[in-house]
């Protein structure tokens, strides 16, 4: 066995970035042994603060702004650790680049590797041949695919992922760090002093796959019923001039703010009354939601959540226990779920308990890390027994 059956996690994505990968991964891992986990990131502001405080050991490359740069740095970065180190296994948070990594060192090293996978990442169109073909090989070679999802998994599956390769880890949600509202949650917050009705939130990226424009097209109606509703979107992105036009067009300007992006978003689920996300499926451009933790994190912190039936959100949202689940592209029928909840007090509060309820049984980070834990020592003890390139592990996570 190799230094007691250590991972070296390789991935584009991890804190102090935001967003749902970086997420998931630091959630997944920080729970795992002292000293099993050592982690090749991209370098960034605020990066040397996080790795200080965080306790794992986290290599850090360059993040240039051209890909193929950016992909070399991590590639030297993580040879550089493989040989030093000598992990057990390695674990890859991307399918490109840290999946085609993995590729390469896996054979080189004989060791085996793990692959993380999410949804648009399986379903990405526009990709050459050649990229294509790397990134059906590195799944077919990997010793575990994880999934977010039973969604992610059957995009796994089609690409001719085999059992018993397919483990599910729903994403972990921190309930001890999103957790309801002990009162007063409006006042810690500028955005909102003014606003006197219901108050609905997004937490996301600002992309079409996200269907901030669904809530908006679906405001003026639920303004009808119920004056005073603000729409919070919390995040950043590339339809904010779009979404924000969208708004003006429709006379609902003035309920929308736009927060930008945030250092802590807890103060925001605590604050709403009912968190709504209509993520839709772009099939044309390979986009699709894969779980969708934001709904989570509402649900942690004791809020009831509407999201677009796309995906893998089936999962994250319990269709009628944590929240309703709506046609994203349907302004009536996302109108009439967000009103109804709102109207219905008591329905809202049974949702947002059971769903915190959910959230405690399901999705425990400690849980979640000892499976990781788990598929490493299943890796090790492959690696320690055969001589040449170790076969896939047979996992018991799934």
């Amino acid at each position: 066995m190799r230094a007691g059956g250590r991972i070296l996690l390789i991935t584009d994505d991890f804190p102090p970035d935001h967003g749902g990968i970086a997420t998931y991964l630091w959630e997944l891992y920080r729970h795992t042994p002292e000293g099993m986990v050592m982690v090749v990131a991209p370098d960034g502001p605020g990066a040397r603060r996080f790795d200080a405080g965080c306790g794992l050991r986290v290599f850090r490359y360059r993040r240039f702004s051209a890909a193929p740069l950016r992909y070399a740095a991590a590639f030297c970065s993580s040879l550089r650790v493989v040989l030093r180190e000598r992990p057990a296994a390695l674990h890859c948070g991307t399918l490109i680049s840290s999946g085609l990594i993995a590729l390469a060192l896996a054979p080189l090293f004989r060791v085996p590797y793990v692959l993380h996978v999410y949804g648009t990442d399986l379903c990405a169109k526009g990709r050459s041949r050649l990229a294509q073909w790397l990134a059906v090989t590195s799944l077919r070679r990997a010793g575990s695919v994880v999934g977010i999802s039973d969604f992610s998994l059957s995009c796994a599956a089609r690409l001719g992922v085999k059992q018993p390769a397919l483990v599910k880890i729903l994403p972990p949600v921190d309930a001890r760090r999103f957790r309801p509202p002990e009162g007063g949650a409006r006042a810690s917050l500028p955005a909102v002093e003014a606003a006197a009705g219901p108050l609905l939130l997004t937490v996301a990226r600002l992309v079409p796959r996200k269907g901030h424009d669904a809530v908006i097209r679906a405001l003026p109606l639920v303004l009808r019923r119920l004056p005073g509703t603000t729409y919070l979107i919390v995040g950043e992105g590339p339809e904010r001039n779009r979404l924000e036009a969208l708004a003006t067009e429709l006379g609902v300007a003035g309920s929308v703010r736009f927060c930008g992006a945030v250092e802590d978003v807890v103060p925001y689920y605590q604050a709403c009354d009912l968190f709504v996300m209509a993520s839709r499926t772009l099939r044309e451009e390979g986009e699709v939601e894969g779980f969708g933790i934001a709904f989570c994190e509402a649900s942690a912190c004791g809020k009831p959540v509407v999201g677009g039936r796309s995906g893998g959100v089936g999962e994250a949202v319990v269709d009628g226990v944590t929240g309703l689940l709506v046609p994203p592209d349907d302004p009536e029928a996302l109108a009439s779920a967000i009103t109804g909840l709102l109207d219905d007090r008591e329905r809202s509060a049974r949702m947002g308990g059971r769903g915190r309820e959910w959230v405690l049984n399901s999705l425990d980070p400690a849980r979640a890390a000892e499976r990781i834990a788990a598929l490493a020592a299943g890796a090790a003890a492959v690696a320690g027994e055969e001589g040449d390139a170790p076969r896939s592990p047979v996992s018991k996570a799934h």
